[in-house]
This record gives C-alpha cells, sequence and structure tokens, in this order.
C-alpha cells in the first residue's frame, strides 16, 4: 500500500464512481486490506488497520441503511472485523 492516508475514502470514491457501492463490497476491500496488514509489524500496517476499521465503519453504516434494524448477514462479520482491529490497534 503507497498510501495510507485517506486510503479509505479512496477506495469509497472507487466503489462510487464504478457503481459497486454497497456494504458487501465495502467489507471486502476492508478484509482485504485487514487480512495483508493484520501482523502489524510497523507503523504503516498500523495505519492500513486504521484505514481497514474505517471501511468497515463505513461498511456498517450502509448495512443499516440497506436492511434498516433487521439482522443482516454480514453485520456480525463487521462488528467481528471491528472487533478485531480495535483489539490491534490497542496492543500497538
Amino acid at each position: 500500500m503507497k498510501n495510507t492516508e485517506n486510503y479509505a475514502e479512496e477506495i469509497l470514491t472507487q466503489l462510487r464512481i464504478h457503481g459497486m457501492l454497497r456494504a458487501s463490497t465495502i467489507a471486502e476491500k476492508a478484509a482485504d486490506l485487514y487480512s495483508a496488514n493484520q501482523n502489524v509489524s510497523n507503523i504503516e500496517q498500523c495505519f492500513a488497520i486504521i484505514e481497514s476499521l474505517k471501511l468497515f465503519i463505513e461498511a456498517y453504516k450502509f448495512d443499516e441503511i440497506e436492511k434498516g434494524r433487521r439482522v443482516s448477514m454480514i453485520k456480525p462479520k463487521l462488528l467481528m472485523f471491528i472487533a478485531m482491529c480495535n483489539y490491534k490497534l490497542s496492543v500497538m
């Protein structure tokens, strides 16, 4: 990942341009970013975890808009990834 600052916003912009701005696609991009940086061995990976957390939160917001208060299949996974990001950041 070349530039971690505003990476989440860049991904959201690209998804919006291509008409793919949905909770599932945002979560997929966030999970890829999280998986690529989950060891958190340097500061760039720490910033990547922060950007993936931003994406997971956006995916959660979109899921709330798409599904409302009903529990969707993706919501538990989003909450799990948000918790894992918070844990990774708290142990740094």
